[in-house]
């Protein structure tokens, strides 16, 4: 009995350290749909993005259904030469504008998909608008 509680704190501690690390962000564009508007982020914004996105890289969930337009694209370019996007769905006014819909998101819980989505809190969406530099 002793032996199988030390395999399995064994297969705990070792599967905690497979947390899979994304590659570092050397570009990011972020293009505001309703102004046109597009900004090209400083090395800052994507220190603080990657920070982001590494905290918000689980519990993303197939795309069920047809989203609707995005508000807000951030494009996204990887050390390694990979590429994500995520996007601010716009949904009518009296739903909130918090669910995000990434593209091969890397990192993530569904990087190979090309359509995932996640609900974010008001304040998790407030936080990465503020870092891309996009008021809402």
């Amino acid at each position: 009995m002793k032996s199988l509680i030390s395999l399995t704190l064994l297969c705990v501690v070792f599967l905690s350290g497979c947390k899979h690390e994304i590659p570092p962000l050397i570009a990011g564009e972020v293009r505001v749909s309703n102004s046109g508007k597009v900004i090209q982020m400083s090395p800052e914004q994507l220190k603080l993005l990657q920070a982001w996105l590494e905290k918000n890289l689980s519990n993303w969930g197939r795309c069920l259904y047809t989203p609707p337009a995005p508000s807000v694209i951030i494009l996204l370019h990887y050390a390694d030469g990979s590429q994500s996007a995520m996007s601010l769905l716009k949904f009518p006014a009296e739903i909130k504008q918090t669910t995000l819909l990434a593209s091969h998101l890397i990192g993530s819980n569904l990087s190979e998909q090309p359509c995932a989505v996640q609900s974010f809190s008001e304040n998790e969406v407030g936080a990465l608008m503020s870092i891309t530099g996009v008021s809402q």
